[in-house]
C-alpha cells in the first residue's frame, strides 16, 4: 500500500530505513530532549549506502520552509500601486478642491471686509497704513458717518 498526494505515489520504505530515520531523530521524553542515538555523519554514510545498495530513502526535509516565500522588497515598491490610485483619485477631484478653497479663500475676505466696517477705526488705521488714495479729512468723514448710524 503505498501513499498518494496530489497522484503521485511513494514507495513503501524497508523497516531497515524506517528504523535509522528514527535513531537519527531527537526524542522528547520525560520532559526534555533527548539526542539522536545516530549522529549526522553515521546518518549520512548509511544513507549513501542504502542508496547505493538500491533501498529507497525518503527525501531530506527542508530546514527552514522561509527560503520559500518571494522576497519582502522595499516598503515604497510594495506600496506603490495604492499610492499611485490615491494620487490619480485626488488628481481627477482636483479641479473641485481649487474651486473649494477659492470659494473659502473668498469668505474669508468677505468677512474680515465686514469686521473691519464694523470697527472703522481698524478700518482707518490700515487705510493710512497702505496709503490708500483717499485724503486724511475723507477717511475722517466716513469714520464720523459711520458713527453716527
Amino acid at each position: 500500500a503505498g501513499f498518494s498526494r496530489a497522484g503521485m505515489s511513494r514507495p513503501q520504505l524497508a523497516d531497515a530505513v524506517k528504523k535509522i530515520v528514527a535513531l537519527a531523530r531527537p526524542v522528547y521524553l520525560d520532559g526534555q530532549w533527548k539526542k539522536p542515538r545516530i549522529s549526522g555523519r553515521k546518518f549520512a554514510r548509511l544513507r549513501k549506502q542504502f542508496v547505493a545498495a538500491g533501498f529507497h530513502w525518503p527525501q531530506k526535509p527542508l530546514r527552514d520552509r522561509s527560503k520559500d516565500l518571494p522576497p519582502k522588497g522595499q516598503k515604497w515598491e510594495r506600496e506603490r500601486e495604492a499610492r499611485l490610485a490615491r494620487i490619480a483619485e485626488n488628481m481627477r477631484k482636483m479641479p473641485q478642491m481649487i474651486e473649494e478653497y477659492h470659494q473659502q479663500k473668498r469668505e474669508q475676505r468677505r468677512q474680515n471686509a465686514e469686521k473691519s466696517l464694523k470697527d472703522p477705526s481698524k478700518l482707518l488705521a490700515a487705510m493710512k497704513k497702505k496709503g490708500g488714495s483717499r485724503s486724511q479729512q475723507e477717511l475722517e468723514k466716513l469714520l464720523k458717518q459711520h458713527r453716527q448710524k
